[in-house]
């Protein structure tokens, strides 16, 4: 599936990805060795298995932001107008001033812990669970595009509001 050769300075992995389009990674070797670096060998190992499960995932895909797969998710939503405004406003202000530049294959549920207890301090609980909720909604659309694992798994929200 994959074959490592050493070239001037180095070793490149090739391998045909589930398109078909021959894709190569390079990897630095050690001068006078005749072996390929680790690194090299289990990422070869790695994208054989992926290949073969068919979740072999491009270096684009794996290195998509929070902030452009945002982009995605919101001109794809269907909402009334009122609730695009203030979706608007919450996620300017405090979902995607956090979260933007971050890899999602990056976000770990302990990391939105920690943004859901920051909010906390600030917000009210209804409000908090809104922003999260701003959150949820490109993770889980990463999450069934199969580009990252969920790491929305048991967080802590504030509990709701008791309305008498």
């Amino acid at each position: 599936m994959g074959s490592l050769r050493q070239r001037a300075g180095g070793w490149d992995l090739r391998y045909r990805d589930l398109d078909g389009r021959q894709r190569t990674e390079r990897f630095i070797g050690e001068p006078g060795r005749k072996r390929p670096p680790e690194a090299a060998v289990e990422r070869k190992a790695e994208v054989e298995r992926e290949l073969r499960r068919g979740t072999y995932l491009t270096r684009e895909e794996r290195q998509v932001t929070f902030g452009e797969y945002y982009e995605k998710w919101w001109a794809a939503r269907r909402v009334a107008a009122t609730r695009q405004y203030t979706d608007e406003q919450r996620m300017n202000k405090h979902v995607l001033p956090h979260w933007k530049r971050w890899r999602l294959a990056d976000i770990r549920p302990s990391d939105v812990d920690d943004w859901v207890a920051k909010l906390a301090t600030t917000m009210g609980p209804d409000s908090v669970r809104h922003c999260y909720t701003l959150l949820r909604g490109p993770v889980r659309r990463a999450v069934k595009d199969g580009i990252i694992t969920d790491p929305l798994i048991d967080i802590m929200l504030p509990p709701k509001r008791k309305i008498a």
